[in-house]
């Protein structure tokens, strides 16, 4: 499968979109894919970064001005890539123009946004933040066909943060780390104005790191002035490392947000940029973090005021610890690329030569025992339910296979607008991805052949932790006891909330 990436970095864009790509990139190469960069030349950019990683990098042109040519853009994505499988596009200047030049180069478009501010001609599209009712951001930006991956469920972090999480737990007790973090360039000189708002508290034995990435155009001062201060300075750091043994954080927010989050850093706040504040925002009223609002808007007192207030309050920090990790788990990426790259599974009708089948299947334990009737079903009783079945015109009953291979059993039940249904994978194909492409590829039946359909209801076991990731990697919404997908609107892969 050959990808290409359209991302930007500088000291003014920052690095976030170019990191959270490479997050990406990295996955998509370990299931053999060929990940191509196609970046524009800029103050303070990172393309070395992604050389550095191994990565194809096909590099545009320095432009004046902060506008982008879109034609001219798309044209020169073209010539550099050829024809792709997938375009990713990580841009806030490109849209629905430029997607629809580059789509005859793509068999498949890819957008990655934050602001949902603008149209997009995409197949598929990643918001990784938290908005409340995330779900319907992007309903009328996209066409009914695009599928959205939404919220923090799907953040783009790099491996070593899931591994890290592993290892780490809610923080309680006294404040022993502290990390400041304001991404890659930190345009907005919080990263300073962090150092001297932490000089002024009494810290006792606590530690502090400075994490400031190579790309920060103010990396000296921030040396000299964390070493006097006898704060440590990480311009190339382990960033996971340091946030695993953080008790406290002081960030931007975006997409290092989710990596605090992930490792259960209780955080502070603050937002670098427009397309930062109302994920900040939301955070801080739904008790995830601290949010202090728009970097140019704080005073050095009240930054000082909200570090000290936090560092002396064990019980707020533990709650935002425990929340936040209740966010992201650091699998985000995984998801994401299984969206790109599904597992293929086609469905039929079944046929009375599948009875046998599908009575040794629906008996095996691992199956009966994640049903809600648990009980052995005798084979009379099997015969005659499964006979009806066939003649059952409110009945779908369907066997899904991979390679003609059988992997799992699909079932709706009709009433009305609304269908409920039912799946289980037979043998040993537990754990393989069959759960989403099963149920993706029933979604895409019920469109077809029921179009007076709705909605599609689901009940699950509440111990069954399977079936629960396999309808939220589908697109089902959670309910108090069910799942809900709604067949008229985009297949939206969203957060869950508690």
């Amino acid at each position: 499968m050959k990808i290409a990436i359209r991302a930007d970095s500088s000291w003014s864009i920052g690095t976030g979109h170019v990191m959270r790509c490479l997050a990406l990139a990295h996955v998509l190469r370990e299931r053999n894919a060929e990940v191509t960069f196609v970046c524009r030349e800029l103050p303070g950019d990172i393309r070395s970064t992604i050389a550095a990683n191994g990565f194809a990098l096909a590099t545009l042109a320095s432009q004046t001005g902060s506008a982008v040519d879109s034609a001219a853009d798309a044209a020169y994505t073209i010539s550099a890539i050829g024809h792709a499988d997938w375009i990713v596009v990580d841009h806030y200047g490109l849209d629905a123009a430029w997607e629809r030049s580059v789509r005859s180069s793509a068999s498949q478009i890819f957008v990655i946004d934050d602001l949902a501010n603008r149209e997009h001609d995409a197949d598929l599209l990643l918001d990784q933040n938290f908005h409340p009712a995330s779900s319907h951001r992007y309903i009328a930006l996209v066409s009914p066909e695009c599928q959205l991956l939404m919220g923090p469920r799907y953040a783009l972090l790099r491996s070593e943060f899931a591994s890290a999480r592993a290892r780490v737990s809610a923080r309680p007790g006294a404040v022993k780390n502290i990390v400041v973090s304001f991404g890659g360039s930190d345009p907005s000189g919080m990263t300073l104005r962090a150092i001297d708002a932490l000089q002024n508290i009494p810290l006792g034995t606590a530690r502090v790191d400075i994490i400031t990435g190579l790309a920060n155009p103010r990396i000296t001062e921030i040396q000299q002035r964390a070493g006097k201060n006898g704060f440590q300075c990480h311009p190339s750091a382990d960033v996971a490392a340091l946030f695993s043994s953080a008790d406290l954080a002081i960030g931007a927010g975006g997409g290092t947000s989710w990596e605090r989050a992930c490792l259960g850093v209780p955080s502070i706040i603050v937002a670098l940029a427009d397309n930062q504040e109302p994920g900040g925002s939301a955070l801080g009223t739904s008790g995830y973090g601290l949010y202090l609002g728009r970097a140019e808007d704080l005073t050095d007192a009240e930054l000082q005021s909200s570090i000290s207030t936090l560092l002396h309050n064990e019980s707020l920090r533990h709650f935002f610890s425990m929340h936040s990790m209740e966010l992201v788990d650091g699998k985000g990426v995984d998801r994401v690329v299984r969206a790109m790259m599904p597992v293929a599974v086609t469905l039929r009708l079944a046929m009375e030569a599948d009875s046998q089948n599908v009575h040794r299947w629906r008996n095996a334990e691992h199956v009966r025992l994640a049903s809600l009737d648990q009980r052995e079903i005798p084979w009379e009783q099997h015969e005659r339910w499964f006979h009806a079945s066939l003649e059952n015109p409110t009945r779908a009953l369907m066997i899904a296979e991979h390679a003609n291979d059988p992997v799992g059993v699909l079932r709706y039940d009709f009433c009305g607008e609304q269908a409920t249904v039912s799946i289980y994978l037979v043998g040993s194909n537990a754990g393989k991805g069959f759960g989403p492409s099963i149920l993706t590829a029933g979604n895409r039946w019920m469109r077809e052949n029921h179009p007076e359909i709705e909605n599609v209801l689901a009940e699950i076991r509440e111990e069954n932790q399977a079936s629960h990731s396999a309808f939220l990697n589908a697109g089902y919404r959670p309910k108090t006891r069910t799942y809900d997908y709604s067949l008229r609107r985009s297949q939206v892969l969203t957060e869950v909330t508690q």
